[in-house]
């Protein structure tokens, strides 16, 4: 008896995902890590999506009722705008300066690496007790 299901659809690189949860790519049939469904055949153009994309059909976006709207001020009022997201260091407003008095800096003015500066351009605006009082010691002795 031969086997009437017809295979030439399938290929050796079949991926299986959740419905619920479409970064889950799997090269094989199961269960969602996440919550437990049944895996389905993913789309064959459906991989390759990383894990924060999402691919959805005209059909499903209407059924999602996804809008969108411009962020800003002029249209912001009182209104709350809730946001998810992530939270990630800004590496431009990171900097670390060994300095070889105590102190601290008030102003920053170069903050990335390899930012061009210029002769004689401000770096950063420096307050030390130390250095002040250094200061007005080396100015009563000239005095």
């Amino acid at each position: 008896m031969s086997d009437s299901h017809d295979h030439s659809g399938e290929t050796a690189e079949q991926m299986w995902t959740c419905s619920m949860h479409p970064q889950i790519m799997q090269p094989e049939p199961g269960d969602c890590p996440i919550c437990g469904m049944d895996l389905i055949p993913a789309e064959a153009e459906a991989d390759g999506l990383s894990e924060d994309e999402i691919k959805m059909t005209e059909n499903a976006m209407a059924l999602a009722n996804i809008q969108t709207s411009v962020v800003g001020q002029s249209q912001m009022g009182k209104e709350n705008l809730k946001l998810s997201g992530k939270i990630k260091t800004n590496k431009e407003s990171n900097s670390v300066q060994v300095t070889y008095f105590g102190g601290r800096i008030e102003n920053l003015y170069i903050n990335s690496t390899g930012e061009s500066v210029a002769a004689e351009q401000r770096l950063a605006t420096v307050y030390s007790p130390e250095l002040v009082l250094r200061n007005k010691n080396c100015s009563r002795q000239h005095h």
